[in-house]
């Protein structure tokens, strides 16, 4: 058999690497999936037998709900306590993230390994993993008006998100490395949850937003923005309200709750940039490592174009903006890696294109033709 050169075409080999290494690196991811379980609230005088009749595919299920949760005759279960429930016994309708933005060329790993270029507009469905690659983002959008911001060099799996039978919405991600942005601008329900999974601990909210930074795979830092998330790993749980975060290690318990430091001050910004690049110089900050300048097309922050890190003092030098209106958020990084809220969106108009000129009438008027003599 002859080979042609199309069997090693680079874009071919690329994505097989690409594949290969996103396969091994994931392992962890595949594995949970198989073992999912989703939780289940208990309400007041209901019975192990009455969820598996509503909620389960047999009623006879109860059996393994039992089993998998531990409990023994006579099987009793209290009000407010939480099940964990084999995915596959649910009745379960399957619902999809939208694409509301996306910056950059980031992909998408489909259940059966299949690299799609993700775009706005798109559809990611549970089992499917978005992977973003340096100065990319993508913004997904849940039922419900809940959404996710996922920033570069991220991998975070929709593990699975889906209505049960009284039309609660369940949602569970995993994300293997990077940095995401959570947001549950309403408070659950009793039987709603909003779970996050990375390899060493696990997030859990009820209505907030807040960041999960993995970035390596021996600390995760949670840090919430509004609302409340408990953070659980090794066996043990913090609550973290707002203005609050916490750093997780390998095999190890939660860090007590810290104060987040405290977010910048504004710099000084023109009322219009008309040259390219515009320049804007990074605050004085007492605890700051680090000023994080993003740069996104909406007000409230849901679509990033730029962000850059620079130390208090220096210049963020942005080149590559067209003329348009942009927000900038800007948020404080110290020592220990925590950031701060963001600072109040600060509107910027870049107009290097002057605009056509407005012609009067009285100019018009005299710029008519002088009359001609013969």
């Amino acid at each position: 058999m002859k080979l042609t050169q199309k069997y090693f075409s680079p874009l071919r080999l690329c994505s097989s690497l690409f594949l290969l290494i996103f396969l091994c690196q994931n392992l962890w991811v595949i594995t949970a999936r198989a073992e999912t379980l989703v939780p289940l609230y208990v309400n007041k005088g209901t019975s192990l037998i009455h969820i598996a009749r509503k909620y389960c595919n047999k009623q006879s299920d109860w059996h393994s709900i039992a089993k998998t949760n531990h409990l023994k005759e006579p099987y009793s279960i209290r009000a407010k306590q939480t099940l964990q429930i084999p995915i596959d016994l649910l009745r379960t309708k399957d619902v999809s993230a939208q694409v509301a933005s996306v910056n950059g060329a980031p992909k998408l790993v489909t259940e059966d390994s299949r690299i799609l270029e993700l775009h706005k507009g798109d559809s990611v469905l549970p089992g499917q993993t978005v992977v973003t690659s340096e100065n990319e983002y993508v913004h997904l959008l849940y039922p419900d008006n809940k959404h996710t911001r996922i920033g570069p060099q991220s991998e975070m799996t929709l593990t699975y998100l889906m209505r049960l039978t009284d039309d609660s919405l369940q949602a569970e991600f995993s994300l293997k490395k990077g940095r995401i942005i959570h947001s549950v601008n309403k408070k659950l329900k009793a039987n709603e949850h909003f779970n996050t999974r990375t390899p060493i601990a696990i997030t859990g909210i009820r209505g907030t937003e807040f960041r999960i930074k993995a970035e390596d795979s021996e600390t995760n830092i949670v840090e919430t923005l509004r609302g409340a998330v408990a953070l659980s790993a090794a066996g043990e749980r913090v609550l973290l309200n707002k203005g609050k975060g916490s750093k997780v290690k390998k095999g190890a318990p939660p860090e007590p709750p810290r104060n987040l430091p405290p977010k910048p001050d504004l710099p000084e910004f023109k009322d219009v940039y008309r040259t390219l690049p515009v320049v804007i110089t990074a605050p004085a900050h007492k605890t700051a490592k680090a000023i994080r300048l993003r740069m996104a097309a909406d007000q409230k922050g849901q679509t990033t174009l730029f962000e850059e890190l620079k130390e208090p003092g220096k210049d963020f030098t942005l080149f590559s903006l067209t003329d348009g209106k942009y927000y900038a958020f800007l948020t404080a990084i110290d020592d220990k890696d925590f950031e701060s809220l963001p600072s109040s969106p600060n509107l910027i108009y870049i107009r290097t294109i002057p605009a056509a000129p407005l012609i009067s009438k009285s100019f018009i008027a005299s710029s008519k033709p002088a009359p001609r003599y013969e």
